[in-house]
C-alpha cells in the first residue's frame, strides 16, 4: 500500500467565514412507474433538463456521464425502484447540494410527472409537484419541470451556498429553445438510452432522429461523437458534427453554450483521429466562447478543459497538461467537489500525466489522495477503484516492477469480475495490461489467451475498428512471432496494418512499432530487401511523429544495412 505523512494545520479561531460557493445540482432520472414501452421518456427528460440548466449561470450541473459514473459505484438503477435514500448517496458522490428527480406515468396519451427536489445534505424534499399534461405536449411539460424545481431552488437555504437567481431572459431562454418533432425526440431519447450499453444502437436511433427532423443539431452532435470516439469513422463523425454546425448558425446560436459543447465535440474527435492541429484549434475555441458567456464554472467547462489536459499529454507536453487539470482541479475546488468520486478521478488522471513527466513523486502523491477519497467514500469495490489499481499499476511498471504492476492489474481485474463488467471494454483493457507484463516475461501462450479473450470482449461490443483493436492485432502477432509461429504472426501484422490504414492512422507510433515488427519478422525470413524497406518506413513513421526513442534509432540502423 503506498503511505505518506498527514499534515494537520492549526488554524486561528477567529478567521473569516468562507464565501459562499455555486449552487451544484444533480439530474436523477425520473423514473417510468408506468407501462415499460414509455422508458425512453425518462433519458429524453433527463437529457433537457441537464441541457436546460447548463444554460443558467447560478448553477453547476453535473453531467450526465459522471452521474451515470455514481449510479455504477452504489449498483443503483438495477430494480427501477425510487429510493430516496439511494439517490441521495449517489448526490453525495458526485458533491451535489440539491437533486432533482422525480417519477412519471404516461396513459391514453397523457402523461403526470411527479418532480422532486431533495437536499442531499439533510435528506429534506424541499418541493414536490405534479405536473400533468399530454404526450404531443411533452415539451411544454419538461419546461414546467424545469421551472417548477427552478423555483424550488431559489428559495432553498443551504449553508455556505450562494442563493440561486434567475433571471427572466434565462426562463424565457428555456421556453423559448428550438425543439424537435415529436417522432424524432423520441429516436432521439431513445438513442440516449441506449448508447451506454449499446453504442450501435444508440447510434442507429440518433441517425433516425435527425432522419426524421434534418434540423435535429443535438442528434447530429450525438451520432458525430459516437462515430468518432467509439467507432473511428473520422470523416463521418466529422460531416455529422459539420452537420449540427449549420443548423446551429441557421438558428442564431453561434453565441451559445450549445455551439462551445460542438466545438468541444468537434475537439475530441480530432483528437481521437490525432488531428491534432485542428483539435487545439476546435478546444480553443470552445475555450473562447464558454468564457465571453460567462460560463467558466459549469461542469462542462471543466470537462473542456480535462479534454485540454489530455491533448496536450499526448503531444507531450506535460507542464501544459498540468495547467489545464489544475484550473479544472480549482474550479471543482471553488465549488466543494474535493471530496467527491469526480475529484477523485481528476487526481488519478494527473498522476498519469506526473508519471509520463518523470515526477514520481507526485504520480504517488496524487494516485495516493485519489485512493484516500475513494476510500473515504467507501468505494474500495468500484470501478473507478479499479481504474485506480491500473493506473497504479501503469506507474509500477514505468519503475520496471512487473511484478507488482501485475499485482496492481490483477487486484483491478478481480475487483471488476465482482461488479460482473467481464464483457465491457475497460476489463479488456485490464486483460491487455496483464497480457503485456506476460509477454514481457517470455509467457507466450498466457499472453496469447489473455489478448484473445481482450478481442473476444471488443468483438461482442462492436469495437474492431479501433486504434486499440489494431494495437492488440499487432501484439498478438508479436507474441506468436516469439512462440515460432511465422505465418499467424503476419496474418495478424496484415489485420492490423489494414485496420490501420482504413481508420487513417498511418502516421502514428502505434504504426512505427507495427512497421518495426513487421520488418523484424521479414528479416526473419531471410527477406533483407522487404526488411530494410520496413525498417525506413518505420523511421519515417517515428520520425513524422516526433518520436526520438531506442525504436527509431534501431529502425535507422537496420535501414541503412539492409541497403534503404
Amino acid at each position: 500500500m503506498i503511505r505518506t505523512l498527514i499534515h494537520i494545520l492549526v488554524i486561528s479561531a477567529f478567521t473569516a467565514p468562507l464565501p459562499a460557493k455555486k449552487m451544484v445540482v444533480l439530474v436523477y432520472p425520473f423514473v417510468n412507474t408506468g407501462a415499460g414501452e414509455y422508458s425512453w421518456v425518462s433519458a429524453g427528460m433527463t437529457d433537457t433538463v441537464v441541457s436546460d440548466l447548463n444554460t443558467l449561470k447560478d448553477i453547476y450541473v453535473i453531467s450526465e456521464a459522471d452521474r451515470k459514473s455514481a449510479v455504477k459505484e452504489i449498483e443503483l438503477g438495477q430494480t427501477g425502484l425510487f429510493d430516496e435514500k439511494a439517490v441521495a448517496r449517489a448526490g453525495t458522490l458526485a458533491g451535489a447540494d440539491l437533486i432533482f428527480t422525480g417519477s412519471y406515468m404516461v396513459r391514453d396519451g397523457k402523461i403526470r410527472v411527479h418532480a422532486k427536489l431533495i437536499n442531499v445534505a439533510t435528506g429534506v424534499l424541499e418541493k414536490s409537484v405534479k405536473i400533468d399534461g399530454t404526450m404531443d405536449g411533452i415539451f411544454d411539460v419538461q419546461d414546467r419541470v424545469v421551472l417548477e424545481l427552478m423555483s424550488g431552488t431559489e428559495k432553498a437555504a443551504i449553508r455556505n451556498v450562494a442563493k440561486v437567481s434567475i433571471s427572466g431572459e434565462e426562463k424565457e431562454n428555456i421556453k423559448n429553445k428550438p425543439r424537435p418533432g415529436l417522432d424524432a425526440y423520441e429516436w432521439y431519447a431513445r438513442g440516449m438510452e441506449t448508447r451506454d450499453l449499446d453504442p450501435g444502437k444508440g447510434l442507429e436511433y440518433f441517425k433516425k432522429a435527425f432522419s426524421v427532423d434534418p434540423t435535429y443539431a443535438a442528434a447530429y452532435i450525438k451520432a458525430g461523437y459516437l462515430e468518432g470516439s467509439e467507432f473511428n469513422r473520422y470523416a463521418v463523425a466529422m460531416e455529422h458534427l459539420k452537420t449540427a454546425e449549420k443548423i446551429l448558425i441557421a438558428q442564431n446560436r453561434r453565441e451559445h453554450s450549445e455551439y462551445a459543447f460542438l466545438l468541444m465535440n468537434f475537439g475530441i474527435v480530432c483528437t481521437v483521429k490525432r488531428d491534432l492541429p485542428a483539435a487545439l484549434e476546435y478546444y480553443t475555441r470552445s475555450k473562447e466562447l464558454y468564457t465571453r458567456l460567462g460560463l467558466t464554472v459549469k461542469n462542462r467547462y471543466t470537462g473542456l478543459l480535462m479534454n485540454i489536459g489530455s491533448f496536450y499529454m499526448i503531444i507531450g507536453d506535460m507542464e501544459l497538461s498540468l495547467k489545464y487539470y489544475d484550473e479544472s482541479k480549482s474550479i471543482m475546488e471553488r465549488i466543494g467537489l474535493r471530496n467527491t468520486f469526480v475529484y477523485a478521478k481528476l487526481l488519478m488522471n494527473m498522476g498519469a500525466v506526473y508519471q509520463k513527466k518523470g515526477s514520481a513523486d507526485e504520480a504517488v502523491r496524487n494516485f495516493e489522495l485519489s485512493r484516500r477519497i475513494l476510500e473515504a467514500l467507501e468505494l474500495t469495490g468500484t470501478g473507478s477503484y479499479a481504474s485506480l489499481l491500473v493506473n497504479i499499476g501503469v506507474h509500477m511498471m514505468e519503475r520496471g516492477d512487473r511484478d507488482g504492476a501485475l499485482d496492481f492489474y490483477a487486484r483491478a481485474k478481480k475487483i471488476s469480475e465482482g461488479l460482473k463488467l467481464e464483457n465491457t471494454n475497460e476489463y479488456a483493457s485490464i486483460l491487455m495490461n496483464i497480457a503485456i507484463i506476460h509477454s514481457m516475461n517470455k509467457n507466450h501462450d498466457e499472453a496469447i489467451a489473455l489478448y484473445l479473450r481482450s478481442k473476444q470482449i471488443r468483438d461482442g461490443l462492436g469495437l474492431g475498428k479501433t486504434r486499440d483493436y489494431a494495437t492488440l492485432l499487432m501484439n498478438l502477432g508479436t507474441n506468436y512471432r516469439s512462440k515460432g509461429n511465422r505465418t499467424k504472426a503476419m496474418e495478424h501484422y496484415k489485420q492490423s496494418d489494414s485496420l490501420f490504414r482504413e481508420l487513417g492512422m498511418t502516421g502514428n507510433i502505434s504504426y512505427g512499432n507495427l512497421m518495426l515488427n513487421t520488418a523484424s519478422l521479414y528479416l526473419d525470413a531471410g527477406d533483407k530487401n522487404m526488411a530494410g524497406k520496413l525498417f525506413r518506413r518505420a523511421y519515417d513513421v517515428y520520425t513524422k511523429a516526433g518520436y526520438t526513442g531506442r525504436n527509431r534509432d534501431l529502425a535507422l540502423k537496420y535501414a541503412k544495412m539492409y541497403g534503404h
